[in-house]
């Protein structure tokens, strides 16, 4: 198979597709619309290329991928109230690869039965459950043991009205391949949850109980927690006075024991998940100087959809991704981190793409200045899960996280079917582990928030605040309190302004902290096409003796010319200073334009600038300046065609200028009709490495039938750069049909 050529690949999926189409014509008819549906899927591709690096070494590789996907499911209604679902879906994705000479075939099988008793009514509803995946490989003609993960599940929910609503769910997988010898392991899950709201007041109460026995390392973890929760919200008095406060206390209990050579430990909960972006033309540099925002989807308990972070190979330079957890205690002791990703595409990352990732560790206790725990290159995926295990010697922080940049497309290597040099690789979930044995966590919350109209015109308020937080065995307490004075005011139909002041006050175990909080805003409309703002905002803060702060100033202006001209200024300076005594300043300004002369015609152009100086501490001064040009142009001159062009600039104190140039174009003539043509061409260059892409894409999409479509298409890409160039053609096929 590996000594065909293109046309011989063409010949075979034509007769492949001609087969597939035969097969869906013949398909029998559905004997009820809601009792049997299914599907059938054949994905074909064929991939050639040819890599030379500088040293004039040369390399082929030639590979065939076939994946085959059948399923079946089956809904049968037998009372109003009872039905079954049952369904299985079988998929086998087979590979063939020759490179320089050498050939290796491998193959994945994987079959998931699936069976669902469901009793519903919108007071009453139960299910009970079973499924089991099977995954057979083979590399090289050698077999792997077959890994298998079966579950069991059953759940109960009532919904009186006017009473307590509950629901209860109960979960055993099994996890162990068909020698029992790599992993053997069985998880054991319930969760009962009631909720009642009385008007304004929201009653929660959550139960958990997680028992995970691996039976080959001889180690038994059970977390048991209980979780009670209140909350109440109103406004009184005519609205003048809003009031929000919620109390949460928790109960978490964890019991281990190990009789092999097994690790006991047990998963943190921290507060909330955090994120950030680091590196040339973004807000914070460098990770040590890195302030994570708020980013709840990588604590959602979801491993499966994307919490908005994307490793996947991207060219230029590489923006650091920046994710990790607030624990809130700043003597939480953590010792290490699993990474949970999902591709775009659905298929595992294989080994060899994994092992390019390096995983940074930095840990902080006020999320402004942060330190490096630990580095860690070669890393793969876990054997039966989609996730990295980062290890670390155990650090005792308030804040916690990993640092990894996406690849550039040079360090993927080629002919890994189904992974082109560029692919989404998204973060899906993070999760945070210590060592340790039996333990008993008390923990409570309190958070209450206040507000007061005090007069109308002009708008002045009141708004405090009163958070807490303890836990035992460990005595760890905190309180903030917050008092503020906030003022809006409209002066007349284009000119308004708002101010806030604030005194905050909290106790912590290393001491109090205090500070003054201030800002303020102005903004003008003096036309409808023009509108600007201007930001004040300050901090004077004080702890153990030492003081900081922190004052900016930014201006923002917005102007539409004329009709299809619009332009936009803005710019700030911001001063710091540390309790350690290193004063930074930092400069930024942004200007643009956009044209739209026409409804199909978009010229944009940007230019952007950011300089930052530290100094004393006893440490060198540092200085960091970075400035990009964008220039941007978009045609669509028909609702079929579509023609791009962009020219970027950076420029980073210390390193010569690196310039971006990307051209694309994608036509598609007959977007509605049951043969649909797409053609798409793109090509980018940039002056690092010498760095040179083009990108070639015909496809075809043939609606054979309502429910069978047939994709084909064609990619040819030619990359080059200082260190060699790659040649790529790959063709592929995909045909779908369901009933």
């Amino acid at each position: 198979m590996h000594g065909t050529t293109f046309k011989g690949a063409a010949l075979r999926l034509a007769n492949a597709c001609l087969v597939c189409l035969f097969g869906s014509l013949l398909q029998p008819q559905r004997a009820s619309a809601d009792l049997l549906n299914g599907y059938l899927e054949w994905d074909y591709s064929h991939l050639q290329s040819q890599t030379r690096d500088a040293a004039g070494t040369s390399g082929a590789q030639k590979g065939d991928g076939l994946t085959q996907k059948y399923s079946l499911m089956l809904n049968k209604s037998f009372l109003p109230l009872l039905s079954l679902r049952a369904g299985y879906l079988w998929e086998s994705d087979r590979n063939w690869l020759t490179a320089n000479g050498s050939e290796a075939r491998s193959s994945i099988t994987t079959s998931l039965p699936s069976v669902d008793l469901l009793m519903g009514s919108p007071m009453l509803n139960a299910s009970l459950g079973y499924s089991k995946r099977k995954e057979s490989d083979s590399t090289a003609g050698t077999s792997l043991p077959d890994r298998y993960n079966e579950e069991y599940h059953a759940s109960l929910g009532w919904r009186p009205e006017g009473l307590p609503a509950m629901s209860l769910l109960l979960t055993r997988i099994n996890t162990f391949d068909g020698q029992r010898q790599v992993e053997d392991s069985i998880n054991d899950r319930a969760t009962l949850g009631i909720t009642y709201n009385v008007k304004n007041l929201d009653l929660k109460y959550l139960f958990n109980y997680n028992d995970q026995k691996d039976r080959l390392l001889g180690l038994d973890v059970s977390q048991l927690s209980n979780t009670g929760t209140a909350s109440y919200s109103g406004q009184f008095f005519g609205e003048r006075v809003s009031l929000y406060s919620t109390y949460n206390v928790s109960e978490q209990g964890t019991a281990t024991s190990s009789n092999g050579r097994g690790m006991v430990d047990r998963q943190l909960l921290p507060f909330s998940g955090l994120a950030a972006l680091t590196g040339p033309g973004q807000q914070y540099v460098v990770p040590e100087l890195a302030t994570l925002e708020s980013s709840p989807l990588l604590m959602d308990g979801n491993v499966d959809n994307s919490a908005g972070i994307d490793l996947g190979p991207q060219p230029g330079p590489q923006v650091k991704r920046n994710f990790g957890f607030d624990f809130q205690n700043p003597q939480t002791t953590v010792n290490r981190v699993l990474v949970w990703v999902a591709t775009a595409n659905g298929k595992r990352l294989p080994d060899a793409i994994a092992k390019q990732y390096t995983w940074t560790v930095y840990q902080s206790q006020d999320n402004l200045t942060w330190t490096q725990v630990s580095t860690v290159t070669g890393l793969t995926l876990d054997p039966f899960q989609n996730r990295f295990e980062i290890k670390f010697t155990p650090v005792a922080t308030r804040y916690l996280k990993v640092v990894a940049a996406p690849l550039d497309p040079a360090q993927v290597p080629p002919g890994i079917i189904g992974f082109p040099s560029s692919f989404n690789l998204f973060v899906t979930e993070i999760q945070a582990f210590a060592v340790q044995k039996n333990s008993t966590i008390l923990s409570q919350m309190l958070n209450t928030d206040v507000k007061i109209r005090l007069t109308d015109s002009p708008a002045l308020y009141y708004d405090g605040s009163f958070f807490l937080t303890s836990s035992l065995p460990n005595g760890f307490t905190k309180w903030t309190v917050s008092n503020a004075l906030m003022a809006e005011h409209r002066f007349n139909d284009w000119l308004s302004g708002s101010a806030r002041g604030a005194r905050e006050d909290s106790e912590e175990p290393k001491g109090h902290r205090g500070a003054f909080v201030y800002s303020a805003l102005l903004r003008m409309t003096p036309l409808p096409t023009l509108s600007d703002t201007i930001t004040y905002s300050g901090r004077r803060e004080s702890f153990q003796g030492k003081t900081s702060g922190a004052d900016s100033v930014f201006i923002s202006n917005t102007a539409e010319l004329y009709q299809g001209v619009n332009l936009n200024a803005s710019g700030g300076l911001s001063l710091s200073s540390t309790d350690s005594g290193a004063r930074i300043r930092a400069y930024n300004a942004l200007f643009g334009v956009n044209l739209k002369p026409r409804g199909d015609l978009s010229l944009n152009a940007n230019y952007s600038w950011n300089s930052s100086l530290a100094t004393g501490a006893g440490i060198s001064d540092t200085s960091i300046s970075t400035q990009r040009e964008d220039i941007g142009l978009t045609y669509r001159p028909f609702t079929t065609l579509y023609l791009t062009s962009s020219f970027s600039l950076l420029q980073q104190s210390g390193q010569a200028g690196t310039t971006f140039q990307n051209y694309g174009i994608n036509w598609s003539p007959f977007p509605d009709g049951t043969l649909q043509f797409n053609f798409a061409y793109s090509e980018n260059l940039a002056s690092l490495n010498q760095q040179k892409s083009k990108m070639l894409t015909p496809g075809l999409t043939w609606k054979i039938t309502p429910r069978t479509t047939l994709d084909a298409s064609y990619q040819r890409l030619n990359t080059s750069s200082s260190s060699g160039t790659e040649s790529s053609q790959t063709i592929s096929a995909v045909l779908r049909s369901s009933f």
